[in-house]
């Protein structure tokens, strides 16, 4: 049971707290954020106790959701109750932000009085909680990837970024996609290591699909993927898309995913995981690290690291961020581009952050089957040491990728089943990937 279940900001403000049980101190959101502040290392355990006190979180969007009680409760259970009241803010509030939950915080509150009781869990199913919900949402805007319009596939269209952001109740503000919509996201994340030489280390991608429903009456869908899909680490062949392995929604039907590699499913309304996968053999990075080091003097490193794309033509990488920690006796860096880059008016954004060692190399877009390259002269305050080289890297690369899956994993077909001729809701498919972790060694 919970005692307590608060969502702190970044900074430590308090922005929701309900105290179910009285039976913990009031001042657990601060002793929760000075623990977490006070941290050595950036990776905290999920879970940890204090004082007798066992606190749970998980963080989100930039926001801390945590629950907090006295007595040994399963982690497991713990951390999937957060997870679905999560869920819960975002179905109803329409997006998860600070600003959202601030705008929406009667509704937050009121969502929690009937999720939890005295500290037990009652009812975490986002259409059976609207029958007792009544306060209207107020929908903030956010700037997300677009998507296509596969209502008619030979006339593809494109929605606003936001269009998803909408509560499964209706709102005060009305918007032009007000009609029966459904959303679909194939998100793959990356984790790849390179070698200092640019050869794999590892790779692997975690990989699901995402579906916020806005469909009246939860109708059937039906989605066809690859058709020469298999199932099973080294089942697949030349060409062939092969997944590890695969998890399902309770409420995907199976029955023709064997044979035409289709799944048929009601998803409930709001925003549901259908399907889970894991891939690590046979992936298209798009990116190549190739960092090296030059020694100019006793007190002057060059460190040069070049980029390559190797994605499709019709997509492009944004959002690039390339991170390099540097040694402690670093005093500045200056930067220096190729002749090309500087010729077709650079935009890259580069920054040394001095107090954290750390150089920061931002890229508005990068086309495909395309090269970047970057010198970063170090100067240093004092004579390097031998190790010198071993305080350089990694190289750390973050991007994202609109309409690109590594995995060669794609959705051919979707249609909505069992309705008249006249019922025609709008459907939305978007992929993209996304990093995880991206890592190439120095030296």
């Amino acid at each position: 049971m919970f005692s307590q279940f608060f969502v702190l900001s970044r900074r430590g403000d308090t922005i929701i707290l309900r105290d179910y049980r009285g039976d913990t101190p009031r001042e657990a959101c601060e002793i929760f954020y000075r623990t977490i502040s006070n941290a050595k290392s950036s990776l905290i355990a999920p879970i940890f106790n204090l004082d007798g006190i066992n606190y749970f979180f998980i963080k989100q969007s930039g926001l801390y959701f945590v629950a907090v009680s006295r007595i040994n409760l399963s982690p497991s259970f713990a951390l999937e109750l957060i997870v679905r009241i999560i869920k819960l803010f975002k179905d109803y509030c329409g997006t998860l932000n600070e600003e959202a939950l601030r705008k929406n915080f009667v509704l937050a509150y009121e969502l929690l009085e009937e999720v939890i009781d005295f500290g037990y869990p009652q009812v975490v199913l986002s259409e059976q909680l609207k029958p007792y919900i009544h306060e209207k949402p107020t929908i903030i805007e956010e700037n997300t990837l677009i998507g296509l319009d596969l209502t008619k596939l030979t006339r593809i269209q494109s929605a606003p970024s936001n269009a998803s952001n909408k509560s499964i109740i209706d709102s005060a503000k009305k918007s032009v996609f007000s009609q029966d919509e459904v959303f679909i996201d194939l998100v793959e994340r990356l984790d790849v290591a390179f070698s200092s030489s640019g050869n794999v280390i590892k790779a692997s991608v975690d990989g699901s699909l995402v579906v916020k429903s806005f469909l009246t009456g939860n109708p059937e869908i039906r989605l066809g993927l690859n058709e020469d899909l298999s199932i099973g680490k080294g089942q697949g062949g030349y060409g062939r898309v092969t997944l590890d392995d695969i998890n399902f929604h309770q409420c995907v039907r199976l029955n023709m995913f064997e044979t035409n590699k289709e799944l048929i499913f009601s998803p409930p309304e709001g925003e549901s995981t259908i399907f889970n996968y894991r891939v690590t053999q046979d992936i298209r990075l798009p990116f190549k690290i190739f960092p090296f080091i030059e020694e100019i003097n006793g007190q002057r490193i060059d460190l040069l690291i070049k980029i390559r794309s190797d994605f499709p033509m019709d997509n492009t990488g944004v959002n690039v961020e390339v991170v390099i920690p540097v040694s402690k006796i670093t005093s500045s860096v200056t930067f220096e581009f190729n002749q090309e880059q500087s010729n077709n008016n650079n935009q890259d954004i580069t920054e040394f952050k001095l107090n954290e060692k750390v150089i920061i190399w931002q890229i508005l877009k990068i086309l495909p089957n395309s090269e970047r390259f970057i010198r970063c002269k170090l100067s240093l305050a004092s004579l390097p040491k031998n190790t010198i080289k071993k305080e350089l890297g990694p190289v750390s690369l973050k991007f994202e990728i609109p309409m690109f899956t590594c995995s060669n994993l794609m959705i051919r077909g979707l249609s909505i089943i069992e309705r008249g001729n006249n019922y025609s809701p709008s459907k939305w498919v978007r992929s993209f990937t996304q990093v995880r972790s991206y890592v190439s060694r120095i030296g």
